[in-house]
């Protein structure tokens, strides 16, 4: 083969520039992928406040049993979660001991699956109770720390109790948050008849978030006026709403009727046999309304108030073929116009089984049969 002149020139030349060229696709490439590695770390990464990358923290039971404690779980309840932690997928393990949504995810699949258990029913009620009570702590902890600053931060369909001067407390439900003025359900009484205050009235208003914190603001009646086709109590808007002290356990409106009845205490027997009974008076007993209630009480409003200090026994359905029966004491009256009261029951006697139905309702961590 005859290799042109030309050509055998050219030949030192072209191999300098393969040679060349070789290098710097290595460094491009090289380059390339030190810049996906910092993007990655770029993107990746979350930083602090200091600006500096925090890293996720790495899970130590050790640690986790100590923040758990720390927060007033129990030996009992801190187990349980560890328990979960084996069954379920839990992706961030700490997120257990505050209010999160993974928190009420894990307790909704132990829940679930009790009724799969082959148990007595005295376990799975004392299982529901464990979890129940591992809500209420974690809840509980976290309470405080959100806050109003005013009425118009008030959602659409929150519920409300709205407390004249004159006394009572009757239910309501915000039907629309305006610039000016708050849009509630005009408030009936135990006939079902609108309750009609007149402009410029005060009103004290109560309600409670999600998380069982409550809240209350003074205001004035506005008008009344049609909205979303319902005519509505107008109310003025407040710049001070107040949150009320820490409640150990989540309140929910229930409005639904109750029976209740005097209890007495009889002593029976003399000397050392001598001992106490209660009696649950039947004959005496008296329709109600319980306004919110709580694994610790409820409030009931009746035409038939007991005294404060009064012993009582309640029954109630929470929902449809939901029944429960508790034992109690009246805390305080308040009277109500034109007649009745508000009786503020706290439960002293309460199965474990009817105390599991009334956090069921409140939390609604269970799938409605």
């Amino acid at each position: 083969m005859i290799v042109s002149p030309v050509l055998l020139q050219l030949q030192p030349m072209i191999k300098a520039v393969d040679s060349k060229t070789i290098v710097l696709g290595i460094v491009l490439f090289a380059g390339f992928f030190l810049v996906l590695i910092i993007a990655g770390r770029v993107s990746g990464g979350k930083k602090d406040q200091s600006g500096q990358e925090a890293k996720p923290m790495r899970f130590r039971k050790s640690t986790f049993r100590k923040k758990a404690t720390a927060i007033g779980l129990s030996k009992i309840q801190i187990s349980t979660l560890e328990n979960f932690m084996e069954n379920y997928t839990v992706r961030q393990p700490y997120a257990l001991l505050k209010n999160s949504s993974q928190l009420d995810l894990i307790l909704k699949k132990a829940l679930a699956d009790i009724d799969n258990q082959v148990s007595s029913p005295d376990v799975k009620e004392s299982q529901r109770s464990t979890i129940y009570g591992i809500k209420q702590v974690v809840e509980r902890q976290r309470q405080g720390r959100s806050s109003l600053s005013g009425s118009k931060q008030i959602s659409i369909n929150q519920s409300l109790m709205l407390s004249p001067e004159s006394g009572g407390r009757f239910p309501s439900t915000v039907v629309g948050n305006l610039r000016d003025m708050l849009a509630v359900q005009i408030p009936r009484n135990e006939g079902l008849q609108e309750i009609r205050w007149k402009r410029g009235t005060k009103l004290n208003v109560f309600f409670w978030k999600s998380n069982g914190q409550s809240y209350s603001f003074l205001t004035k009646v506005a008008g009344y006026n049609a909205l979303k086709g319902t005519t509505c109590l107008l109310l003025q808007h407040s710049n001070a709403v107040k949150q009320a002290h820490q409640r150990r356990y989540r309140r929910k409106t229930l409005e639904r009727p109750t029976y209740f009845y005097p209890v007495r205490i009889l002593t029976m027997g003399t000397g050392r046999k001598q001992e106490k009974k209660a009696f649950v008076e039947t004959k005496n007993g008296a329709l109600g309304t319980i306004l919110d209630i709580s694994a610790g009480g409820c409030a009931v409003k009746t035409s038939y108030p007991l005294l404060k200090g009064s012993l009582i026994k309640v029954e109630f359905e929470t929902e449809k073929q939901k029944s429960v029966a508790a034992f109690g004491k009246v805390k305080n009256m308040t009277r109500a116009q034109p007649v009745g009261g508000i009786m503020n029951i706290m439960f002293t006697r309460l199965s474990r089984k009817n105390l599991n139905t009334i956090n069921a309702y409140i939390y609604e961590l269970e799938k409605k049969a």
